[in-house]
């Protein structure tokens, strides 16, 4: 197969992680993400959907992430940052899976800018193909879809 597009997104606003501040809510024996959190996941989504219309990439991919905070108060942990980058990227319908993402290349926290904190992030799918056996092969759902093309099926 040919080479695939690569995609470049934005989110708007200070990037947040879903551990801190999470809430424990008793009925229900559950931690859930803060306010703060909830909020950022819905602009995000919602910008994301905007950006891509297409259907989710269901393929590995390589994603890298520039954060660019809006100050130096609360900092967030790089970890924390790509954890909530990727599920919002699946939650949003841009990836399958989060799993897929096989290579965080690049990935960190960028700037300050108080004016406009944001996420950009730049997409790379992986071809099924042989030159990328290494990338489809180590996930079992991955693997199961490369057999396949191998096989001809």
């Amino acid at each position: 197969t040919c080479a695939l597009p690569i995609y470049s997104l934005v989110i708007p606003g200070r990037p947040a992680t879903k551990k801190n501040s999470s809430r424990y809510i008793p009925k229900i024996h559950r931690l859930i993400p803060s306010k703060a959190y909830q909020n950022y996941e819905k602009i995000a989504v919602k910008a994301l959907r905007e950006q891509y219309k297409e259907e989710p990439i269901d393929n590995p991919v390589i994603v890298t992430a520039r954060y660019i905070m809006d100050n130096r108060r609360a900092w967030p942990d790089l970890v924390g940052l790509m954890q909530a980058t990727g599920d919002i990227l699946q939650r949003a319908g841009v990836i399958a899976d989060d799993r897929y993402i096989v290579d965080w290349s690049g990935t960190m926290i960028y700037d300050v800018d108080p004016e406009n904190p944001k996420c950009l992030i730049t997409l790379q799918p992986i071809p099924l193909n042989e030159h990328y056996e290494s990338y489809w092969t180590l996930d079992p759902k991955l693997l199961k879809r490369y057999e396949e093309y191998v096989n001809g099926n």
